[in-house]
């Protein structure tokens, strides 16, 4: 059985990492990366969220901690300050997003069953740096049922916050209302898809460009259009979730585990050009889509292509790993009629 274990293993590896693997447009080595310094602070061991806030990088750990945002110098991760934002504990924070005056918001959106009817966003106002508060909170829902996110977005021109789903077959992006009410129900709208099993995101500091993260890449996309300009593959990470943006474009990186390193990285000049670069999706008005329509990001012909290839390599493997089981491991009698 332990020859048997091993090929079914494989085949769930196989068909767990596939789709994470594709992403659109080109892909250019590892950047240069340092170790900026370490979450030295005990409390803090699950960095699932950064922001880029001047001197201070604030964190938050996973599920399982309370409500409780981390402030730490950029020089030496020391803690600056740990603010209690709710007297409630949210559910799963899983992100964090820069808002306007150094404020922060909070995103308590991972839902690992996808059971939740509803998320939550808190904003954090940071002025001052307050050692607790009673930050507003915002209810989001999906327009098509509950979703695990891991990634929230917050525009620097608009403010204007987006949700992007976790999923092995890609994520989808959803846009909040303009304005949110503390009193009713924010009903989120599903405004593109994206390829790869996003953990974090940020907007570039033009406003016109997101970076997505997954555990191992990062994708440069046009925004609103959401269209790949290129992938980077990132150092490799414990589990790295967190992904911060300066506004001089350097990025920021934490994982989760024990006195884990906050990585300083450089985009590569290609892909700092392309930052740099108009979007391309701001010129000229968009047409307006039908009602009921989804802008739908799909990628160029040949991404397409490595994208179904690697589909069909995790539809093969979990094929082969049931074929597996049925042959060798289930009793004679229950295979026979």
């Amino acid at each position: 059985m332990s020859r048997l274990a091993s090929l079914l293993l494989a085949g769930l590896v196989l068909a767990v990492s596939a789709p994470g693997a594709a992403w659109g447009g080109s892909e250019t080595r590892s950047p240069e990366s340092r170790v900026l310094c370490r979450l030295h602070n005990p409390r803090i061991i699950e960095s699932s969220g950064l922001v880029d806030h001047g001197p201070l990088l604030f964190t938050t750990n996973d599920s399982g901690d309370g409500p409780y945002l981390y402030g730490v110098t950029k020089a030496g991760c020391r803690t600056a300050v740990i603010t209690t934002y709710a007297s409630e504990s949210p559910s799963d924070v899983e992100a964090l997003a820069p808002g306007p005056h150094g404020s922060v918001w909070v995103g308590d959106i991972g839902d690992n069953q996808a059971r939740r009817e509803s998320v939550a966003v808190y904003h954090v106002r940071e002025r001052g740096l307050p050692r607790q508060e009673n930050a507003p909170r915002y209810t989001l829902v999906y327009p098509d049922g509950p979703q695990d996110a891991e990634t929230l977005l917050a525009s620097p021109d608009t403010g204007r916050l987006y949700v992007v789903t976790k999923a092995f077959t890609g994520g989808t992006v959803y846009a909040a209302p303009a304005r949110l009410s503390a009193d009713h129900v924010n009903r989120l709208r599903k405004v593109a898809e994206v390829p790869g099993y996003v953990t974090d995101g940020a907007f570039m500091s033009d406003g016109h460009h997101v970076l997505l993260r997954t555990y191992g890449t990062a994708t440069l996309f046009t925004f609103p259009g959401f269209r790949p300009l290129g992938t980077v593959r990132l150092p490799q990470q414990r589990q790295g979730e967190g992904l911060a943006v300066s506004p001089s474009g350097r990025l920021y990186l934490s994982s989760e585990g024990i006195e884990a390193p906050v990585l300083e990285v450089a985009l590569p000049d290609t892909l700092a050009r392309q930052a740099d670069a108009p979007a391309g999706d701001q010129l000229g008005p968009k047409p307006s889509p039908p009602p009921a329509a989804v802008m739908r990001h799909r990628p160029p012909a040949q991404d397409d292509m490595g994208w179904l290839i690697w589909t069909a390599v995790g539809v093969l493997a979990l094929a082969v790993a049931v074929w597996l089981v049925v042959t060798f491991a289930l009793p004679r009698s229950r295979r026979t009629p």
